[in-house]
């Protein structure tokens, strides 16, 4: 009796190991874009604007009992000036509700962290670097928490988010104008563009509801979230300086337990509070992934002069 031959089949390559390029870019146009093709956009003036505000110091000096305290009510001078503004719901975003978005959270972190002594007392330059850096990261967390806060109080459906204390957008009623960053259709592009539906800001938020932060409680969340991300991206001396003011923060959150809400078993609450910036974190690392995929394939034609300012956003 003979043994049947085992016969092997040869599956054919995918277009995508053929062409090299991923699914989500396969029938673009491979062309590298001309100099003459991109964009430029100068946030030079935020940067100015900002050694400003530094410079003048905090808009409405006082002493607290310490760091936290002080940084928790800077927060609600910071959210209050949007007050004087009209509540409004953005319908849409384009390239001036972009810049526009950008300009308000940039200039409300460096009016916060004007509240915080030992961050006033850096050199400019790291003080510039680090703003830089965090501003993206503390923005997130503040949005998600003014959402949470306003659920809570129903004040807000479960599919809006807010973007300051007085504007809000509505997740199932939002349009996203990309034209002015891509020569690419938006339907192609869905791999980088998010709907505005996003799961993991639903389980942040629900989470922040949850814990129910005291303005104590979120104004650590802020810093150790901000601070860490900071150090591990810019390592060496930045690094050392974001340690030492969690440290000096952790003392006086300690504090703020025993001394004040009188209870010393706080670990509980604080991994809940580390458990939020973690989620935050893993989220920021999944878009690192999609950015760098979008430089590579030269998904965006819009040049920024301050391009480290966007790094993970």
């Amino acid at each position: 009796m003979r043994k049947s031959r085992k016969s092997t089949i040869d599956l054919p390559e995918t277009i995508e190991h053929l062409s090299g390029r991923p699914l989500f870019v396969i029938y673009m146009d491979p062309k590298p874009l001309l100099p003459n093709e991109k964009s430029f956009i100068n946030i030079q003036y935020l940067i100015d604007e900002a050694i400003k505000i530094m410079d003048l110091g905090s808009e409405k000096p006082f002493s607290a009992e310490n760091r936290l305290k002080k940084l928790a009510i800077g927060l609600r001078i910071v959210r209050d000036g949007a007050k004087n503004r009209e509540v409004g719901k953005l319908t849409k975003i384009g390239k001036a509700e972009a810049i526009g978005i950008w300009e308000r959270d940039f200039l409300a972190v460096v009016k916060w962290l004007s509240y915080f002594s030992e961050f006033e007392q850096l050199p400019r330059s790291m003080k510039i670097t680090l703003l830089k850096s965090i501003w993206h990261v503390w923005t997130r967390l503040e949005k998600l928490a003014l959402t949470a806060e306003s659920r809570k109080k129903e004040k807000c459906r479960r599919n809006e988010i807010m973007l300051d204390k007085n504007s809000f957008y509505d997740q199932k009623d939002f349009e996203v104008d990309i034209s002015w960053c891509t020569k690419y259709p938006k339907e192609k592009l869905k791999f980088f563009f998010d709907e505005p539906h996003h799961w993991m800001d639903f389980s942040i938020i629900d989470s922040i509801i949850a814990l129910d932060p005291t303005d104590i409680e979120l104004v650590y969340m802020m810093c150790q979230l901000c601070f860490q991300y900071a150090g591990k991206r810019h390592q060496g001396e930045i690094l050392e300086t974001c340690e030492n003011f969690l440290d000096l923060l952790g003392n006086d959150l300690h504090d703020y337990y025993t001394n004040y809400v009188k209870c010393s078993r706080y670990l509980g609450r604080l991994s809940q509070m580390i458990k939020i910036n973690n989620m935050i974190q893993e989220d920021i690392r999944g878009r690192r992934v999609k950015r760098e995929l979008a430089e590579t394939f030269q998904i965006f034609c819009t040049e920024i002069s301050h391009p480290e300012m966007f790094v993970d956003t």
